[in-house]
């Protein structure tokens, strides 16, 4: 049985701030031109939500609030940055087509936003599960963010 804990300042919880923060400076970074910096941003935000689980586990401090805010957190850090990294960094410059660009930028915000709702909902009603159906959200960011990093650093065209 989990064990309910209703403390909101926790060291799980810090990670999680620590995974926001990053998410918050990616599309900060982003917007001001700096696409590979954005992207390890994304990346680091994608191992401090790997921390934060561990850690709460471990510590045995697991809490619906903790999940809820992680949750929040990796919206932001895997589903609003990389669809506004991606916008930025190459399907603004579309020109004609901004509307289609916006659109297929939205893609990895959604499809987080999804993820993220089906493994709240199917851990509210389970529990804490060893497997994981599907690619979590982070991970689809970290992807993003490294093709950006090779895009910026080989200077290859799309």
């Amino acid at each position: 049985m989990k064990k309910k804990n209703k403390q909101y300042i926790n060291v799980p919880n810090l990670f999680t701030a620590i995974n926001l923060f990053c998410g918050f400076l990616s599309i900060i970074m982003t917007l001001g031109g700096g696409y590979a910096n954005a992207a390890w941003l994304i990346i680091m935000a994608s191992f401090f939500d790997a921390l934060d689980g561990r850690i709460a586990r471990f510590t045995g401090v697991s809490s619906e609030f903790g999940l809820q805010m992680d949750s929040l957190a990796d919206v932001v850090s895997a589903g609003v940055a990389p669809a506004v990294l991606v916008y930025e960094f190459h399907l603004r410059s579309l020109g004609n087509h901004l509307a289609l660009g916006a659109m297929v930028a939205f893609l990895p915000l959604l499809f987080a936003c999804f993820r993220l709702a089906r493994f709240n909902v199917i851990s509210h009603a389970e529990g804490h599960r060893a497997d994981y159906m599907g690619m979590p959200a982070p991970m689809a960011a970290s992807t993003i963010g490294s093709v950006v990093i090779l895009f910026s650093h080989t200077e290859w065209q799309f």
